[in-house]
């Protein structure tokens, strides 16, 4: 789970993007979703989701 500090993420209009910068260990490549799962993920189901995808 990939959470940013309070305070350091800032608030997007819709269709802009945000980058968030991580290191990931070469054995974890590939594709998968991440979401927002606040309110009991109904975040996510409102179409606050993407997909990740990892590359070495």
């Amino acid at each position: 789970m990939v959470m940013p500090q309070p305070g350091s993420a800032t608030t997007n209009e819709p269709g802009e993007v945000t980058f968030l910068e991580f290191t990931a260990l070469e054995d974890r490549a590939g594709t998968c979703q991440i979401g927002c799962f606040q309110e009991a993920g109904q975040h996510c189901e409102d179409g606050m989701r993407a997909t990740l995808i990892v590359e070495t």
